[in-house]
């Protein structure tokens, strides 16, 4: 990884590519085979990227230009003519242009009347729309090229410049020209993540110049890292550092950690008294901090949270916390504030508690080597217990005591200290920490038709998430959402009496409904097919490619336990039942289905999966596959029920 200083130059130019397009090369028309990758349907011939810092009248602002050339070689290629640029608040999109040049040399101008707005995210705390358009009159052989213009309305430090696309990139051109040194004194910089560039030079126009070629397509499989952290791209950010050294900045940006945090940590005789109140007769180190960490969560109110915790008037009326005795007082704060008063609390008990900076990699994962500050996101608790550092969030209403949100998790914390800072890797919370189990206790009738009650009970990270996505929702729509997924997964599935509890706070997440599901069981004369797995039905293979070019990556560990129970209908009997063999790698994952015959007329199913693990290489893939494989297949399995049949096989 290489972090490169972009060259100063104080020569102000407009920030664009130019209105004249540049003439087509004749020996690109004739092309007829990509370079980068065999087979590509389409090639980007030549993608050129300009960034501008710019002052306007004392405001700032960043102009990014984007021009991208791109050679159709199939019918499949016509995709990329289809354009999607996303814009939200502090961002437009201006001066789009475009046009395909025809094999035969023949323009079509994109008109202004083809480029619309749409929404494409609307909330009540997002609005994502964007600027779609369609190169005209494409087809094999021609050659398309656009342009346009993101104008954000600040200097945008950090910003993320595309280098690989989901087509072959043939030749890249970056060009970058930083505010004068007379404006601002950080010197702009440049680090490519996950591929290389040329050195920056200088061209005539007064902007530092780079390049890149050969780039592959970046394509999307299921279960993949993020794409940030698969694709090539280039991270634009100010430092005031003249040399950037990794080791070095880390102690040092540790320690600034350290002295900033710590008078907001500061233990008061007030702090002392009540953690001691809270702490009571707890002896052992769980049960104090989880006596501390429940009272921070529960008793006093973010002010953060889009939810609202808090009344207007009494934020209107709300001080600055600056300190732990201030939040204490006002029962209020950030989340930042209620950390640091877990962190005053626990420290009062006799911990020794720090701020613990970590990362999100559901973005992309941390790289000590980059010296930058700009990937650690969050800032968490760390508590020594013992000899090790245990992480604790007490501001998220949703997180058990013990781990902290997935995107944290199973990645480095950078522990503050006022001499020597340290990285701790944060552990991931184990399989059965996340969980989803799920009852259901039904009848089959004679036609097929099943119906029944079902009950699911989510904890850890699979409850935290379904709580985050439900949390500006109202109860009317929770309730729609678990209708609609049920009945795309069972077209014709009638359910009722949805309800959800602990939609809020850290007690799991329990939905509960009925449901009638006609034809569930096959009929072909006097036998019935029973699919047994009834959470499984229908579900999509997890991977269906036979090759894999990324690593396997899940969000976290999780588990699942079905209890499943299925009175059989008057008369039919199980003819040879038998139950699907378990499939075991290791402790990383575990299939189990247990079934028993009760009284000759109840089917008793019992499923568990468990997958702990959370990154497994490409070279693991073969391996990975022929287990979840298997693990569809046997969700599959079918129980034959015959009519006037004795029982034989499984015995209750």
């Amino acid at each position: 990884m290489r972090t490169t200083p972009v060259l100063a130059v104080i020569l102000l130019v407009p920030a664009c590519l130019g209105d004249i397009w540049s003439p087509i090369d004749p020996e690109e028309l004739k092309l007829t085979a990509p370079r980068v990758e065999k087979d590509a349907p389409a090639e980007v011939l030549l993608s050129e990227t300009k960034l501008e810092n710019q002052l306007n009248g004392g405001y700032g602002g960043t102009v990014v230009s984007h021009y991208l050339r791109i050679k159709i070689f199939t019918d499949k290629g016509r995709d990329a003519a289809k354009v999607e640029l996303n814009y939200f608040r502090r961002l437009t999109i201006s001066n789009i242009a475009g046009r395909t040049i025809k094999s035969d040399g023949v323009i079509r101008e994109l008109k202004s009347d083809g480029i619309f707005d749409k929404d494409v995210v609307k909330t009540s705390g997002l609005k994502v729309r964007a600027k779609t358009f369609v190169l005209p009159d494409v087809a094999a052989g021609d050659i398309i090229e656009y342009r346009y213009r993101e104008n954000w309305d600040a200097i945008y430090n950090y910003m993320r410049l595309p280098m690989q696309r989901t087509i072959p990139v043939r030749k890249g051109i970056i060009r970058v020209r930083p505010l004068p040194p007379e404006y601002f004194s950080a010197s702009m910089r440049a680090n490519v993540f996950h591929g290389e560039n040329t050195p920056f030079t200088a061209d005539p126009q007064g902007f530092s110049v780079t390049t890149f070629e050969n780039l592959p397509a970046y394509r999307e499989e299921p279960y993949m890292p993020p794409e940030d952290e698969i694709r090539t791209w280039m991270l634009i950010f100010y430092s005031e550092k003249s040399k950037l050294v990794a080791d070095k900045f880390w102690i040092e940006h540790g320690r600034k950690i350290y002295a900033a945090t710590k008078p907001l940590m500061r233990v008061s005789d007030d702090i002392k008294r009540e953690s001691a109140r809270i702490v009571g007769e707890a002896s052992t180190p769980d049960e104090k901090l989880g006596k501390l960490y429940e009272f921070c969560q529960s008793k006093i109110k973010n002010t953060g949270l889009s939810a609202g915790e808090v009344a207007a008037d009494d934020r209107k009326e709300m001080k600055v916390n600056k300190t732990p005795s201030d939040t204490l007082r006002q029962g209020m704060g950030t989340g930042h504030d209620i950390n640091m008063l877990f962190a005053a609390l626990v420290t009062a008990a006799g911990f020794d508690a720090r701020p613990a900076d970590t990362s999100d990699r559901s973005d992309c994962f941390l790289n000590p080597n980059f010296p930058d500050a700009y990937f650690l996101s969050s800032q968490n608790v760390a508590v020594r217990v013992g000899d090790k550092w245990r992480f604790f969030d007490a501001a998220n209403r949703y997180l058990p005591m013990g781990m902290l949100r997935w995107q944290e998790e199973s990645a480095n914390a950078l522990v503050a200290d006022p001499k020597e800072p340290e990285w701790v890797p944060v552990q991931a919370s184990p399989a059965a920490a996340s969980k989803s189990a799920r009852t259901g206790r039904f009848t089959l009738s004679e036609d097929g038709t099943l119906e029944g009650d079902v009950k699911i009970v989510y904890t850890g990270h699979e409850m935290i998430e379904r709580k985050r996505l439900h949390a500006l929702d109202s109860m009317e729509k929770r309730q729609k959402q678990i209708e609609e997924s049920l009945t795309a997964r069972l077209p014709g599935a009638d359910v009722t009496g949805v309800e959800i509890k602990n939609a809020e706070g850290v007690k799991p997440l329990v939905y509960s409904y009925h449901v009638k599901v006609p034809g569930y069981a096959q009929r072909t004369g006097k036998r019935l097919f029973l699919p047994p797995a009834f959470f499984q039905r229908n579900m999509l293979q997890r991977f269906s490619s036979s090759d894999r070019k990324y690593a396997v990556y899940f969000d976290y560990c999780w588990s699942e336990e079905d209890d499943i129970e299925i009175d059989f209908p008057p008369g039919y009997l199980p003819d040879h039942p038998d139950a699907p063999p378990p499939i075991r790698a290791g402790d990383a994952f575990v299939y189990t289905v247990k079934m028993q015959i009760r009284d000759q007329k109840t089917l008793i199913y019992r499923r568990t999966l468990s997958v702990d693990g959370i990154l497994f290489p490409v070279r693991l893939y073969p391996t990975v596959k022929k287990l979840f494989d298997a693990q569809f297949k046997e969700d599959e399995h079918l129980m034959t029920l015959k009519q006037d049949a004795p029982a034989s096989g499984l015995q209750p």
